[in-house]
């Protein structure tokens, strides 16, 4: 609970009326916020005289007249004139001649009267300083007095009023934040309203809330050290949305203030140095919470603080033990690192998602046997049961973010005192960003190709030991890559029995790669039901998106600034798990791709990729298939150029193939017709594909496929190039028009009928780049009309019997 504030008053005063109170006092009010608006409020119900300026944090009381250097007061005229409207009541009250002059002289200037500055930097002086003709009380309760009740409680025991509930959590809000809340029993409910009020009284506006968020996103981890730059100092939006996901934060706004909340001995050095605000109950002592801020320079600030944060201090190791987990290359790293400079360490033998709750009942004991040792568990979850134990971690698990710029590794090597060497280095890079981020290392080490090669297989391999890797796993993550859903270098979907061949699977897709950077810009792995993960590598802001989403599973995410990983495990709930799964794909989908997949991964008996952007795969859903079509048809402007004469069902006996997720589509008949030919504007505009690309027309040529009828205009051309020609044409018949045709814009373009010239899939394809097919201006203006469908499959007929390459 708050203390009693102790004003140093007579105590006979404490009991006058309100009335002769109201003749008493005068107030200046400081900084804006939850607390001075309802100090306001009171003064206000109990008809109080106060001067408010609406000044922001770090309010002096030079914002109300002018200090010489010694601290005496210059032009108190201007003083008087700022209180002039308020003095009319007072003289009203108290009889006093309303009179200006008589108000600026120092023998009729009321000597009964107080000014209570409230939250004023150089108030204090001023209460010391009789000579200024004005008395003062100075009431504050940051910087050196920062152990002070808050200033809402000095007022009110000024006033003689008893604070509410709702008062003394104000209170505590403003001295010690969130965690002081708490220490009074403050329900969730009781913390969001008192936190809300105060960015109310601060005067947040939607967009600086909005301004927070995006800020947040870009968020820089340096170390113990998370820094946020943004165009405005309204901090408090930076710490209610970040409460408890941070160590030390420092909020550097573009009007040049700085806002520092982490260990109250380096907030008091702060404001020893730079001057500027502090308080918070952890003031001046170390390990506690505080804030400081002023407006020095932000490089000096940010430098101070860093050099401060990186002074680590070695450890006795004959007073500590580390509980170490044996799951990945870093934790096997830590082992070695520690037994060399002859550290106690226990081996714990759980798998990714280790935690203390999980800590075996051997380890247990062995804990309890050596009481009185510090405990250090490495990338442990949860917290420790046991009074000296700490944490060592580098990621961020649900409702508990230990991201820091230091590896686990990294750490341990600073409490030992000693620095790491280039496999260290190697195996710490990996940690963070895989083979990426071993590539950076080895070219800031300035290492040749064959000796960064080495590092990474030697790291791989410490992997594989770690994770228990065997010829049975390897060929699960091969199988797994082989039947995965490709949506094209942007996103694939991996589905996995098991989360043990997880490394195998990113191993094979990066070599897929060529070792320059993963193959697809998003991989996402499934595995089992049973073992419930769903786990997702992609790019920092893709990361950042993922990590809100699941605040009550248990997920776990780290990597580098550029890229990451996040993951969520539901386990023997496969409800849910396949519930969050959907749910992934589709944000990652959205996030990704701009829209949802056409078709699943069930629906695919085979693909082909062609280029980066662009694969085919063969399915076997003539559901899928037509869904896709109509998709491309709907709230298409060329819809109408789409034939829409074929049901679901009449696709069972073609062979069907589509494009990535449902770009673009074609249908070849068991007689080589080559039908439904289909894009989605969409969906290929999203997937950057600007034609229906010859990859399908490949893939019809494959099937078998070798005659088609279509439009006239730049189809024909398009089919040319890969050795169609035309046979004959018919005239637009108006009363066979396609629904929804617009004679207008697309006139009445005869209907060509042609076939292929019969070369092999493989002289097509050599072609495109050696010897294209010839233009067909003229043979198309020479191909003869004919009257129906049936005289132009006959003319058709006759053109592939005769066809040397039959």
């Amino acid at each position: 609970m708050e203390k009693t504030a102790e004003i140093v008053i007579p105590s006979s005063e404490r009991e006058d009326s309100m009335e002769e109170l109201r003749k008493k006092y005068i107030f200046l009010l400081g900084g804006h916020d939850g607390e001075m608006a309802e100090i306001k409020r009171v003064l206000d119900e109990n008809g109080f005289d106060y001067v408010d300026k609406n000044l922001a944090w770090g309010a002096n009381i030079e914002d109300y007249f002018t200090l010489y250097k010694d601290g005496h007061i210059s032009g108190r005229e201007e003083y008087q004139a700022a209180l002039h409207e308020h003095i009319d009541k007072y003289n009203k009250r108290t009889g006093l001649p309303n009179d200006p002059i008589s108000i600026t002289s120092n023998i009729l200037y009321p000597d009964n009267l107080q000014t209570v500055a409230i939250e004023l930097d150089g108030a204090d002086k001023l209460a010391r300083d009789d000579s200024t003709g004005i008395k003062f009380i100075d009431i504050n309760h940051h910087g050196e007095r920062s152990d002070e009740p808050a200033s809402l409680i000095q007022v009110l025991s000024l006033l003689g009023i008893k604070p509410t509930r709702e008062q003394e959590l104000i209170a505590a809000s403003d001295s010690g934040y969130i965690p002081a809340m708490q220490e009074l029993g403050a329900t969730q409910e009781e913390i969001d309203r008192i936190r809300l009020f105060d960015r109310q009284a601060q005067g947040i506006t939607h967009e600086q809330d909005q301004e927070a968020e995006r800020a947040i996103e870009q968020k820089e981890v340096n170390g113990r050290l998370t820094v946020i730059k943004m165009s405005h100092s309204k901090s408090v939006t930076i710490t209610d949305r970040l409460f408890g996901q941070y160590d030390q934060l420092l909020v550097l706004s573009q009007d040049g203030a700085s806002n520092y909340f982490g260990d109250g001995k380096i907030c008091k050095d702060l404001h020893d140095e730079f001057g500027g605000w502090a308080g918070g109950t952890g003031l001046g002592k170390k390990d506690e919470s505080a804030y400081w801020g002023s407006r020095a320079p932000q490089g000096s600030v940010l430098a101070k603080i860093e050099q401060k944060l990186s002074r680590s201090e070695t450890i006795d190791l004959e007073k500590t033990i580390f509980i170490v987990p044996n799951n990945d290359a870093e934790a096997l790293a830590i082992q070695q690192l520690l037994q060399e400079h002859g550290a106690d360490f226990i081996i714990t033998n759980q798998p990714w998602g280790a935690s203390w709750d999980g800590l075996e009942n051997t380890i247990r004991q062995q804990i309890l046997e050596n009481s009185g040792k510090q405990i250090f568990g490495v990338e442990l979850k949860g917290n420790s049961s046991f009074e000296d134990g700490y944490n060592i971690d580098h990621h961020s698990y649900s409702q508990d973010d230990r991201t820091t710029e230091k590896t686990s590794l990294r750490q341990i090597a600073e409490l030992i005192g000693v620095e790491l060497n280039a496999e260290q280095l190697f195996i710490e890079a990996n940690d963070i960003g895989y083979i990426p981020e071993m590539q950076k290392i080895g070219e800031r080490l300035e290492l040749m190709p064959d000796e960064i090669a080495y590092y990474i297989n030697q790291v791989n391999e410490l992997e594989a030991k770690a994770q228990g890797i065997t010829p049975e796993i390897k060929e699960m993550a091969k199988k797994a890559v082989d039947e995965a859903y490709i949506y094209d270098e942007r996103f694939i979907w991996i589905e996995l029995p098991s989360m043990t061949a997880m490394r195998e699977v990113t191993n094979i897709l990066y070599e897929k790669g060529k070792y320059r950077d993963l193959l697809y810009n998003t991989a996402t792995i499934s595995t089992s039901e049973d073992e419930g993960r769903v786990i997702v590598f992609s790019r920092a802001e893709v990361i950042a998106k993922l990590k809100k989403l699941y605040p009550d599973e248990i997920t776990w995410n780290g990597g580098g600034t550029e890229s990451g990983f996040w993951g969520v495990q539901v386990n023997h709930n496969p409800e849910k798990k396949a519930q969050i799964a959907g749910e992934v794909r589709s944000l990652l989908e959205q996030e990704l791709l701009g829209y949802h997949r056409l078709i699943e991964q069930s629906d695919i008996e085979a693909s082909r990729t062609y280029s980066d952007d662009v694969q085919t795969h063969t399915i076997n859903n003539p559901d899928a298939f037509y869904t896709c079509i109509k998709a491309a048809h709907d709230d298409n402007p060329h819809g109408a150029f789409l034939n829409m004469d074929y049901a679901p069902e009449d696709y069972t006996k073609m062979t069907m193939f589509v494009v990535n997720a449902g770009a673009a589509g074609i249908a070849v008949k068991p007689d080589g017709d080559v039908v439904s030919v289909f894009k989605n504007p969409d969906i290929a505009r999203k997937d950057s594909i600007s034609r229906i690309n010859q990859a399908l027309m490949i893939e019809a040529l494959r099937a078998g496929g070798k005659k088609l009828d279509c439009f006239d205009g730049f189809l024909p051309s398009m089919y040319s190039g890969v050795g169609f020609v035309p046979v004959c044409k018919l005239k637009f018949n108006d009363e066979y028009s396609p629904d929804g045709w617009n004679f207008e814009r697309d006139g009445r373009p005869d209907i060509v009928f042609m076939a292929h010239v019969g070369d092999n899939v493989e002289t097509v394809i050599n072609r495109q780049s050696n010897a294209p097919y010839p233009d067909i201006t003229q043979a198309l203006a020479d191909a003869p009309y004919i009257e129906n469908y049936d005289q132009a499959s006959e003319l058709v007929q006759k053109y592939l019997a005769t066809r040397s390459n039959n």
